[in-house]
């Protein structure tokens, strides 16, 4: 393709493979287009324009992703405001979603909780999800989602069995089922991106969105999920780690402007909800007051599976991973 500019007496044209285009609100188009033509295609500039400058609307565009949900539909919660956003996005849309949230019966979460509160709230069934205090069933999964799935790293293993667990239960009552997976990677509280990611916020966004680690690649925690839930006939959806939503957060470039107060994009769109819901400020879902990883450790380390006497679960992990499968 080549192009060369040439200037007429009424206006700049471009030669592209040797048509002349002028160039309508900043797009080359064929200067031989009728006037119907280069009318529409000032519109279309002139709105993306106005979109991209236009204040974020996390509500519309949640509410579009999910607008693919039937009745039958759910939400896993926590007590964080994504999954909450979610939950309130499937409200606005005329649903009654089942809420779903996990924890270990002997120790209940302030997430548990927030989740059975907003249920409560909004009048909607609540479905515990108790993760079995049981070292060989755990051990069966570790063996699975190493051996079959690859999956090796302590946060995933330990993020994947509550959540798989979770999609087994929904399994009974919903054939769509939404996760808040990915929503912090727009306000960088991930530990490792708040040391470091601060002053460079819409970087580090930009490059978590694109990486494919946390998101859609093959050994992502979303991909698993997904396939997982179509296996059991569900339908999830991850509404954050989509491009419309990711777009709404374009024009939020500092730390100020997105975290002060904490996630003010979502307090602000539903300023209502926020004290009837308990919602929490962030916290990592296997490190919180729940304890998850914690657990899972003291359970793996007090049976007969820790042969080789470990003293954290990841020497376990690795065991695993090390035998033929």
């Amino acid at each position: 393709m080549t192009r060369k500019r040439k200037t007429s007496k009424s206006k700049d044209t471009v030669m592209v493979d040797g048509v002349p285009h002028e160039d309508i609100e900043g797009m080359l188009v064929p200067t031989h287009w009728n006037e119907n033509n280069k009318k529409n295609c000032r519109k279309v500039r002139s709105s993306v324009k106005k979109m991209a400058s236009a204040p974020p609307d996390l509500r519309h565009a949640l509410m579009e992703s999910l607008s693919l949900f039937e009745d039958d539909c759910g939400v896993a919660c926590s007590g964080g405001l994504d999954s909450q956003a979610i939950l309130w996005s499937l409200i606005d849309l005329g649903k009654k979603p089942t809420v779903f949230s996990v924890c270990f019966e002997h120790q209940i979460s302030s997430d548990f909780l927030s989740a059975k509160q907003t249920a409560e709230y909004f009048g909607l069934e609540f479905v515990p999800v108790f993760i079995p205090y049981d070292a060989d069933k755990y051990y069966k999964f570790l063996k699975y989602i190493i051996h079959k799935q690859g999956i090796t790293s302590k946060p995933s293993i330990e993020c994947l069995y509550p959540m798989m667990l979770l999609i087994k239960e929904a399994e009974k009552r919903c054939r769509y089922l939404a996760f808040g997976h990915g929503g912090d990677i727009y306000y960088n509280l991930a530990r490792k991106a708040e040391m470091f990611g601060k002053d460079i916020l819409y970087e580090s966004r930009l490059a978590q969105f694109r990486g494919g680690g946390i998101t859609y690649g093959p050994k992502g925690q979303e991909t698993i999920l997904t396939r997982y839930a179509l296996k059991k006939g569900i339908f999830a959806m991850f509404p954050y780690l989509l491009a419309n939503v990711y777009a709404q957060f374009q024009t939020m470039t500092t730390w100020e402007e997105t975290n002060k107060p904490q996630k003010r994009i979502v307090r602000e769109t539903w300023p209502q909800h926020l004290k009837p819901c308990k919602v929490k400020n962030h916290s990592n879902m296997q490190l919180g007051d729940g304890d998850i990883s914690g657990n899972l450790g003291n359970l793996i380390l007090e049976s007969e599976h820790n042969v080789g006497n470990w003293k954290s679960q990841v020497g376990v992990y690795n065991h695993i991973a090390k035998q033929k499968v």
